[in-house]
């Protein structure tokens, strides 16, 4: 994915062995880390303004489907990352961020609630959807 073009560089996963991290590759092939704290990464999404990057993680020995977390950081004006935000759904479950999106949903207890995360660090609920019926 490529970050706003002031900063000249790419974002990725990087995956070494049984380890992956979130890192942004500058254009003389510099890898700077921005997050290695789970042990996969995916549906990474920058804001439009370039300064917040949003994803999905989880950690073993769960899968994706049964139980992640979506994260948000602020992003420096020189792409270094501040703030972190980290947040599961309530009672656990997965979180699914739709590419090139700041919208996550997350399905609990068989209730499904669509989260819009925004740039200042906060998340707020679009909608919840009830599946128990």
């Amino acid at each position: 994915m490529a970050d706003p073009p002031h900063r000249q560089r790419w974002l990725a996963v990087r995956e070494c062995g049984d380890q992956q991290a979130l890192v942004a590759i500058d254009s003389s092939g510099q890898i700077t880390v921005l997050d290695d704290r789970f042990d996969f990464y995916s549906a990474a999404a920058l804001s439009p303004d370039g300064k917040a990057l949003a994803w999905v993680s989880w950690q073993l020995p769960d899968m994706p489907w049964d139980r992640s977390m979506l994260c948000l950081v602020r992003l420096g004006a020189n792409g270094d990352v501040r703030d972190a935000l980290v947040a599961e759904p309530p009672g656990g479950g997965s979180v699914q961020q739709p590419p090139s999106s700041m919208i996550a949903s997350s399905g609990f207890s068989r209730i499904t609630l669509l989260v819009a995360a925004v740039s200042g660090g906060s998340k707020s609920p679009l909608a919840a959807l009830d599946r128990r019926n």
